[in-house]
């Protein structure tokens, strides 16, 4: 128990789902650049990005929550109709239902659009490639993400709004990686905020594209304004 807490006190999650997989997680702030140094980029139209996660197939999400709840049955589960809850062989009202679920989780991962004004900065070099951060993007999707998680009770997702009505302190700091032309060079990658995430240990991460890299349209996508 000793030694597990001696591991515990060095590690965050980061490290053990690293070490799982054969790979390494650090500290992004040994990546840090200075941003003057850097041009700014933008984007010239409006532009709705891919999730920052994948989901499965929205039949094959309800086909297996339609298994579970089988599964559950054989168990000796039944829904308690004091919750709301219709019986199983109401199948119209389980698929209305794990529908809502699968829209609930698509709003979830969805992030916010890319607008023209949005500036961004360079903020970490990983070899070749550059991660890119924008302070007006980041403020839009705080207010996404607190009014989501405000309206179905994820309250550790959720910013806080300060007294001129901005949004901060949100978990995750949307970062996009680009190579030096502006093409879109995996995607997105969330690094935790220091605001809420005091311990460097925390915030390591793996330096590599969170989900898939595709969907980011024709590129170059971020063209430089300096």
């Amino acid at each position: 128990m000793a030694g597990l807490l001696i591991l515990c006190g060095c590690w965050g999650m980061a490290d053990y789902r690293a070490a799982i997989e054969g790979k390494v997680a650090i500290n992004p702030d040994e990546y840090k650049v200075d941003p003057a140094t850097y041009p700014r980029f933008q984007v010239k139209e409006r532009f709705t990005p891919p999730p920052r996660s994948s989901l499965s197939d929205k039949e094959a999400f309800i086909a297996k929550q339609e298994a579970s709840r089988q599964e559950a049955s054989r168990r000796g589960w039944r829904p308690n109709p004091a919750l709301g809850l219709q019986p199983l062989s109401d199948t119209s009202y389980w698929r209305q239902k794990d529908e809502l679920i699968y829209r609930i989780m698509q709003e979830r991962v969805q992030p916010v659009d890319i607008l023209p004004d949005d500036v961004w900065q360079v903020t970490h070099r990983v070899g070749d490639r550059l991660l890119i951060y924008s302070e007006a993007y980041e403020e839009r999707e705080c207010r996404r993400v607190t009014e989501h998680a405000k309206r179905y009770g994820a309250a550790g997702d959720a910013g806080r709004m300060d007294r001129n009505g901005k949004c901060h302190w949100l978990l995750d700091l949307y970062h996009v990686f680009i190579n030096q032309q502006g093409d879109v060079a995996g995607g997105w990658k969330l690094l935790r905020n220091p605001e809420r995430v005091v311990f460097s240990s925390d915030r390591r991460v793996l330096l590599e594209p969170d989900g898939a890299a595709e969907g980011w349209g024709p590129q170059p996508l971020f063209v430089k304004t300096q």
